[in-house]
């Protein structure tokens, strides 16, 4: 029995490959200028939170806010636009070897969480980006 159902999750977890729920009615339009926070979760010293700006469509400054080591911490060439995450994601989503997830923020339409398993078979190589405070800037 428990080899069955192994077998039935298996299949079940293959069928939703490629599934990306759709975006919300009042879905968020990437802004030309602004700020979001980035709490930013993986296996790398990167993991931390951060405030990023973002300038036509490029991140030109990263403010580390909580990092474990600072000396590590993301920059502005390492970083991501929430576009960048949002692209990350959906290249995800249609990869028949990784698995992903998003939440939306059901007043701003905007994304609040990706998180992305890579290759399903490893242990360390998932990211999660949660993405929140987004103001635009002038």
């Amino acid at each position: 029995m428990t080899r069955i159902l192994t077998i039935l999750a298996v299949l079940l977890a293959h069928a939703c490959d490629g599934y990306a729920p759709e975006r919300p009615d009042n879905a968020w339009d990437e802004p030309d200028h602004y700020e979001y926070t980035l709490h930013y979760s993986s296996f790398s010293p990167w993991a931390g939170t951060y405030r990023v700006a973002v300038r036509h469509g490029d991140v030109i400054v990263v403010e580390p806010l909580d990092v474990w080591d600072s000396e590590y911490a993301l920059t502005a060439e390492d970083a991501w636009t929430i576009g960048d995450i949002l692209d990350l994601y959906y290249e995800a989503v249609d990869s028949p070897d990784s698995v992903a997830e998003i939440t939306w923020d059901t007043t701003t339409g905007a994304p609040e969480s990706v998180s992305i398993d890579w290759w399903i078979e490893a242990v360390d190589d998932e990211q999660y980006f949660g993405i929140s405070d987004i103001e635009e800037s002038a």
